[in-house]
């Protein structure tokens, strides 16, 4: 019985000591737990007003995409590409980063495929009058410098009279000739474009489609220029072949 008394009375003095170290430890607590906890409070306060206003920003920038892509599309309609491109890259300035940029930019891209396609056709087929009506000054501006520079005359000449054999007794409007074809180079500095001649043979009464060997385009600066493939190694064509109208200026 007093084994067990001294023992009762050992274990209710550690409940106490053990009580009163709690409740010192409580009295310490706002030394520097509530800093802690205040700090972190303020840190995720910070996060929430970050976050909202990124979502806000996000929004206003789909906003403001939808709102730049529709006035491209009617701009790229009534014919001025340019300022089209202007009104997406100007959206890309001020939102850089958001979601949304990168859907304008896909469409600044096609809307820019479109446009160089637009201006390759319009040339190949300028390119096409021109030497059907032998306009030499013309011609010659649409061929790529580099090209006429370092070609052999010869070749060049054939690559002519054979473009105007193409076009032998046919007008070049809408009626008979056309693109049927046109492929970029991977870093669309090239073009190859295919064009269709619609022509009459005693095998076709009624008029055929007949498509051509394909042009070659090149981008110098800010223009596109006739650039012909080189010429692999043979013979030349007979002189009936060659262009006597035209002759490298």
């Amino acid at each position: 019985i007093l084994i067990d008394a001294v023992q009762g009375n050992s274990s209710g003095r550690m409940a106490t000591y053990r009580a009163a170290d709690t409740a010192r430890a409580s009295r310490l607590m706002p030394a520097w737990g509530w800093i802690a906890i205040a700090a972190a409070m303020l840190v995720l306060a910070g996060l929430g007003v970050k976050a909202v206003k990124k979502r806000n920003w996000n929004r206003e920038a789909k906003r403001a995409a939808e709102a730049a892509m529709a006035d491209a599309r009617r701009l790229a309609e009534e014919g001025s590409p340019d300022e089209a491109l202007k009104k997406l890259s100007a959206f890309s300035e001020k939102y850089k980063g958001s979601p949304a940029e990168s859907e304008v930019q896909d469409a600044a891209n096609r809307l820019s495929d479109a446009a160089e396609r637009k201006e390759i056709e319009r040339r190949q087929l300028g390119f096409l009058k021109a030497l059907r009506e032998n306009n030499r000054p013309e011609v010659s501006r649409m061929l790529h410098p580099d090209m006429v520079r370092e070609s052999d005359p010869i070749a060049l000449g054939i690559k002519l009279r054979i473009a105007e054999l193409l076009l032998k007794g046919v007008d070049v409007d809408k009626e008979h000739v056309r693109i049927s074809r046109m492929e970029f180079s991977e870093d669309k500095s090239t073009a190859r474009v295919w064009v269709e001649v619609f022509k009459k043979t005693p095998e076709t009464q009624e008029g055929a489609w007949e498509e051509s060997a394909p042009f070659m385009w090149q981008k110098a600066g800010d223009e596109w220029l006739l650039r012909f493939e080189p010429r692999k190694a043979g013979s030349p064509l007979p002189d009936r072949l060659r262009p006597r109208r035209l002759s490298r200026q």
